[in-house]
């Protein structure tokens, strides 16, 4: 099959560094089931450790990455080696890691150097199949402009260009550089609103960035924030995707509509379409399917592949219905393996296009 360009992403990469652990090593590093902290010094030799567990999983991670990673596997069996990467790593033995597992998978991971620093990394403690999370961010906070400017024509090839909030806080003008080139060549451009502290604490930011968007993805902590954070008076997410639907467009924009998508969870699905032509917007709920208890084994990535599945389908044309579909398909798959991994085949079946 011929490769076709047709998902970017450009975020905060990092290096996930996964293994089995003994109850005594929580203790060690006051780590509690559940946790998803930021690491301090006392979590430095926890790294070094995990790297060198007879049982570690090295696995390339981070929010826009695992959208990414995703999308290329829903991709696999119609469109492979169709999706590529920017972000910031070190010339070190963790980013070797990285780009060797992405490499793995079929995507192409072109990465800002940044001299000064350390690939960044996830420590995932597993322990009775429950997770600690401790990220190192290092490198992935240092992504230069001038390495997006370079190669920024590599864009133009692709259908889809996706990243997220938590890339406000690597570098913003560059972020701000991807979306206008978006809406310069005409890109579909799709933003995850990402976590409840950037929705609040960047709120001009987000102001700037809604307006280059078409598609715009958050859950349902994320899209309450944003209602108040903006001042929506009404709590009822519909109306706050709504809201964020009808954002004014920058000027140049020549698309007629932007999507919002509202996770819930267990509940159903939100999805808001404002025409930009006709002033009007459409607000539609999808039931999600639900997942046996005991055939959940992790929740981690839920979000991330939703949106990379729903991605993937758009990229071949499909119809948001369909998109929907696809998305469910591989949030299930994702929550029943260990991480964001494929140890099964992408079975998801696409209509035909009319």
């Amino acid at each position: 099959m011929e490769s076709e360009k047709l998902i970017f992403a450009i975020g905060n990469p990092l290096l996930d560094i996964s293994a089995e652990c003994s109850e005594e090593v929580l203790q060690k590093y006051e780590l509690k089931h559940g946790h998803a902290i930021l690491a301090e010094d006392k979590h430095k030799p926890l790294f070094e450790e995990l790297w060198n567990a007879p049982n570690v999983e090295l696995i390339a991670g981070g929010s826009a990455m695992n959208t990414l990673r995703c999308a290329n596997f829903m991709l696999s069996t119609v469109k492979p080696n169709s999706c590529a990467y920017f972000g910031s790593i070190a010339a070190d033995d963790r980013g070797d890691a990285l780009k060797k597992s992405l490499e793995t998978e079929g995507i192409d991971g072109d990465f800002s150097i940044a001299e000064d620093s350390y690939t960044g990394a996830c420590a995932v403690v597993i322990h009775n199949k429950e997770r600690a999370l401790i990220a190192d961010l290092g490198a992935c906070m240092k992504y230069k402009t001038d390495h997006f400017t370079s190669h920024a024509e590599k864009l133009a090839e692709y259908k889809i260009i996706y990243t997220t909030g938590f890339f406000i806080t690597s570098n913003y003008e560059a972020l701000l550089k991807v979306a206008d080139f978006a809406v310069e060549h005409k890109k579909l451009f799709a933003f995850n609103l990402s976590a409840v502290f950037l929705v609040e604490g960047h709120k001009e930011k987000y102001e700037e960035i809604i307006p280059r968007t078409d598609f715009v993805f958050g859950n349902e902590d994320e899209t309450s924030a944003f209602g108040k954070a903006h001042g929506v008076e009404s709590e009822d997410r519909k109306e706050i995707a709504s809201f964020i639907a009808k954002f004014p467009q920058v000027e140049g924009k020549s698309t007629k509509t932007r999507t919002v998508v509202v996770t819930q969870g267990l509940n159903p699905t939100i999805v808001a379409i404002h025409n930009f032509e006709t002033g009007e917007t459409n607000v539609n709920e999808f039931e999600v399917e639900l997942v046996p208890k005991d055939e959940i084994v992790d929740l981690n990535s839920a979000g991330d592949s939703f949106t990379g599945g729903l991605l993937a389908a758009l990229s071949l044309g499909h119809t948001l219905e369909t998109a929907i579909k696809a998305a469910g398909y591989c949030a299930k798959y994702i929550i029943k393996v260990s991480g964001c991994s494929f140890p099964r085949p992408m079975e998801f079946v696409y209509p035909e296009l009319s």
